[in-house]
């Protein structure tokens, strides 16, 4: 990122515990003031095992900290839309296991 997205954005929150990163895009992103282009390629390989992918209770950890991102951004949201996420992780961690 450019240094002048910093300056006037701001960084990352340190008071999520999660999702410092969402909040972050979120901010930054989710602003009609900013140019964004689409790419299919892959910037960053993500991978399970991390704080984020521990278990149903960082789900809901995180559940919580994108609401609450969303809610700071002024941008709409309640707990159905961002917790209706949740059954589909539960079967996508369930299929990844059964390839291992």
């Amino acid at each position: 990122m450019r240094k002048n997205v910093y300056e006037t954005f701001g960084y990352y929150k340190n008071d999520f515990g999660i999702a410092t990163d969402y909040e972050f895009f979120v901010k930054t992103l989710m602003t009609r003031s900013r140019r964004t282009v689409h790419t299919s390629n892959v910037l960053v390989p993500m991978r399970d095992g991390g704080t984020s992918t521990g278990g149903f209770k960082s789900n809901l950890v995180i559940s919580r900290e994108i609401l609450q991102a969303l809610r700071e951004n002024h941008i709409y949201s309640n707990r159905l839309l961002v917790w209706s996420k949740l059954p589909l992780e539960f079967i996508r961690r369930k299929l990844f296991a059964l390839r291992r």
